[in-house]
């Protein structure tokens, strides 16, 4: 009988853990622009890590990011990069500013 509840209550226990950690991934989306409009083309990384997405012709993008406290690095050639933490967002859109 106590194997049986230790085997429930363990069971239980894995399911509650797996549904924690599928629930820290958090998908964002945006756009990214500059001072003349849309950013076709754009790298969205998230620091740290190897996920990466680009921007679509329309200068959207769609990335999913382990959690909310993880930081989107966005560049473009020619653009100064803006580190942003995504602090469970979902929606973060971006104006890139050229460099000197």
């Amino acid at each position: 009988m106590k194997t049986k509840m230790l085997k429930l209550f363990l069971s239980g226990l894995l399911i509650s853990l797996w549904g924690a950690l599928a629930a820290q991934n958090v998908t964002v989306r945006g756009t990214v622009t500059d001072a003349n409009g849309t950013l076709p083309g754009a790298t969205i990384a998230v620091k740290g890590t190897t996920v990466a997405t680009i921007s679509d012709i329309d200068g959207n993008y769609t990335i999913t990011v382990p959690g909310g406290d993880a930081v989107l690095a966005f560049s473009f050639l020619g653009y100064a990069t803006q580190e942003i933490t995504a602090g469970g967002r979902s929606v973060i859109n971006v104006t890139l500013e050229e460099t000197a």
